[in-house]
């Protein structure tokens, strides 16, 4: 018995991990567009798989920080409908409180809660019998939301061992929804150099070497006659320049990638009508953390 018992817990270990395994692969690569929708999947898998009732992710509400919405939600029995926006500070103060300082809530609402007794209220409002809260901790913001998963049906034990796989399954939401703020807050910094970058007539630009890509502001995209989805490659850029500076830009960009000095030429372009347009360009390279030369700016 004591063998069959051991066998059972090696079996559930592996399949837990292979189910990880998926879990993570699922935000492997993906567009951070995708990272709401997958998110929504991940909930459900989940809550299959160790058969919850209900999954939750909610995150403060930018506007007012007092405020959570609930951003995700996989709930395939009926019983009342969860607000999208609530204060919760009011609704669950004591939760809020074990949450700030880095603890997990594991809790059955059948129990008595001295100090999370309005907590426990809203809870059983909401049908939820036992509740399993994690925090979600973003770099810059320790505490920016949390994932819960809660039952509805009977009463659940929340072992040592499942609430270690349970924070696992947190900090992959977590690093996903982390990526898609810094990817927000990437294409907005970009809109906000653009706008700039226009507004005083002049074209800003990132050159990759190690993937040879271009990032190019709109602006700068117009003095080459192209639009603004228009993928810009190095290779691209040299077939565009007159033939006879050719060898003029391979020259500068490799003296530009091993010198700290700013690096300062003039070229022309052949456009699409076979017209000559003269352009000035200025930049100078980055180093990357390793010491490397990763861009030219």
């Amino acid at each position: 018995l004591e063998r069959a018992h051991i066998r059972l817990q090696i079996e559930e270990r592996l399949q837990f991990e292979s189910f990880l395994a998926e879990l993570s692969g699922r935000f492997v690569h993906i567009a951070s567009e995708r990272i709401e929708s997958e998110i929504n999947e991940a909930l459900r898998m989940i809550c299959e798989h160790f058969d919850f009732d209900i999954g939750t992710v909610w995150q403060w509400t930018p506007i007012v920080p007092s405020y959570f919405t609930m951003t995700h939600l996989y709930r395939p029995l009926s019983g009342p409908p969860p607000p999208e926006q609530a204060d919760a500070k009011d609704l669950f103060p004591w939760t809020i409180k074990e949450l700030s300082a880095g603890k997990v809530i594991t809790v059955s609402t059948e129990d008595i809660l001295v100090e999370g007794s309005r907590d426990q209220e809203v809870w059983r409002y909401y049908q939820i019998r036992s509740t399993a809260t994690f925090p979600l901790s973003i770099v810059g913001k320790p505490f920016a939301g949390a994932l819960s998963f809660h039952t509805t049906r009977h009463k659940r034990l929340w072992t040592e061992e499942l609430v270690k796989r349970l924070r696992v399954v947190a900090e992959i939401f977590a690093n996903a929804l982390m990526r898609k703020l810094s990817d927000q807050s990437l294409r907005e910094s970009e809109e906000r150099l653009s706008l700039a970058s226009s507004s005083a007539g002049v074209g800003m630009w990132i050159l990759d070497l190690s993937t040879r890509h271009f990032w190019a502001t709109t602006k700068d995209l117009e003095f080459f006659d192209l639009p603004s989805n228009h993928a810009f490659t190095l290779d691209y850029f040299i077939n565009l320049v007159y033939p006879e500076d050719r060898e003029m830009i391979l020259r500068t960009l490799n003296q530009a990638s091993h010198s700290n000095d700013d690096v300062l030429i003039e070229y022309r372009i052949v456009k699409a009508d076979n017209s000559i347009r003269w352009l000035a360009s200025r930049g100078r390279r980055q180093l990357s953390s390793s010491g490397d030369v990763g861009r030219l700016l």
